[in-house]
């Protein structure tokens, strides 16, 4: 996580999946609304990927928040 401009930008990559999330928000708000949504919106953009590509991997490794 880290501060650009009047932002904090959070982002985590899969590289099993090549998928990456950002995102951005107040730099006002606590760090962990920012990882919840973070790893939230990881596990929804694979799930739409794998619906998308017929994939079958899938998020085995556990996100250390």
């Amino acid at each position: 996580m880290h501060q650009v401009g009047n932002f904090n930008r959070v982002s985590v990559s899969y590289p099993l999946t090549n998928t990456e999330v950002v995102v951005t928000g107040s730099p006002n708000m606590s760090p962990y609304p920012f990882k919840i949504n973070v790893v939230r919106q990881l596990k929804y953009a694979m799930a739409k990927n794998q619906a998308e590509r017929g994939s079958k991997v899938q998020l085995y490794h556990a996100l250390v928040l």
